[in-house]
């Protein structure tokens, strides 16, 4: 049986570019992350690798990779918090 653990907060930065811009919101997710007690997973690759779907639609899923936490929040990198 596998372990679930505690909530993750997931955000999409996929390829050089998004990394780039992401970098300058990183600091911002992270502090808010510890401050609501959850991870912080900044999903570097495609879910979908063989790009069946498009990457926009490609964040439905999310939860079937990250199964082991209690609950995920997918938010967009460029969110002001």
């Amino acid at each position: 049986m596998k372990e679930i653990k505690r909530n993750a907060i997931v955000v999409m930065a996929i390829g050089k570019k998004y990394q780039k811009d992401f970098s300058f919101n990183k600091k911002k997710f992270y502090l808010y992350s510890k401050k609501i007690d959850c991870d912080l997973i900044i999903c570097d690759r495609p879910p979908d690798e063989k790009f069946k779907r498009s990457l926009m639609h490609q964040r439905m899923l999310l939860p079937s990779l990250y199964d082991n936490y209690e609950w995920i929040a997918s938010l967009d990198m460029d969110l002001i918090i």
